[in-house]
């Protein structure tokens, strides 16, 4: 079960602080993290299969993903990528035309899909079951995990409540949180372990407005087990 929490702006001098878990099946190949695009320069998850992404941070201040809205769903023929669609988002100048271009998509070109872009002061969230829905999140918080957007999901509000930052955190305070928790197994559960899938990989990022004074941590593998090293950020 996918797991995708963005805060907005939760502390001074942080924009969004995200933290995300990408399950698939063990037979897929897991992917990369690095840069997808240049102008504006794009840092995300590398899909070699589908050629899409399922996270992915701009140098224009906003981030892209998708989570699988229907556990276990998979893509028919003639459907389009979920992460295609995250790939295109990503690679937008601005959040504006990110924007523009999730609520001019036709969302029934793909397999079932929930899709959120935001930025510090907007998130806007997509999905397409029980049918094509995009909508504003006025909260300052939102999450995704394997149930359509706008359903209740009492898993991810219960890792979002756990995970939201708390007044007079530092940076570091807040990822060492944030890495437990997406590392947890018992109720409410971010990481997986499944016969024949689960969670591959692991992000946390905190965007400030600068990009460059931003962190990209990310786990190539599940995060109980596997550490998370920064990204770097080309300046």
């Amino acid at each position: 079960m996918c797991t995708l929490l963005i805060y907005r702006r939760p502390v001074t001098g942080i924009e969004l602080v995200v933290a995300a878990n990408r399950d698939e099946l063990y037979s897929r190949p897991p992917g990369s993290f690095g840069i997808i695009g240049t102008d504006p320069l794009v840092i995300g998850g590398i899909d070699p299969e589908g050629g899409g992404t399922w996270l992915a941070i701009s140098s224009a201040g906003f981030v892209t993903a998708v989570t699988n809205a229907r556990l276990g769903a998979r893509r028919r023929p003639g459907q389009r990528s979920r992460g295609l669609l995250a790939r295109d988002l990503a690679c937008s100048k601005d959040f504006g035309e990110a924007r523009r271009r999730l609520e001019a998509e036709d969302l029934a070109r793909y397999a079932p899909v929930n899709v959120v872009v935001a930025d510090g002061s907007t998130a806007v969230v997509g999905t397409n079951l029980p049918e094509a829905r995009i909508a504003e999140i006025a909260q300052p918080v939102a999450g995704c995990g394997n149930v359509p957007a706008f359903e209740p999901d009492e898993r991810i509000a219960r890792l979002l409540e756990r995970g939201a930052p708390r007044a007079g955190e530092t940076q570091g305070e807040i990822i060492a949180r944030l890495a437990s928790l997406m590392s947890r197994h018992e109720p409410p559960s971010a990481c997986h372990h499944l016969a024949d899938g689960g969670t591959v990989s692991s992000t946390i990022v905190v965007l400030r407005r600068d990009l460059e004074g931003s962190t990209i941590l990310h786990a190539g593998g599940p995060p109980c087990i596997t550490g998370y090293r920064q990204i770097e950020i080309p300046v």
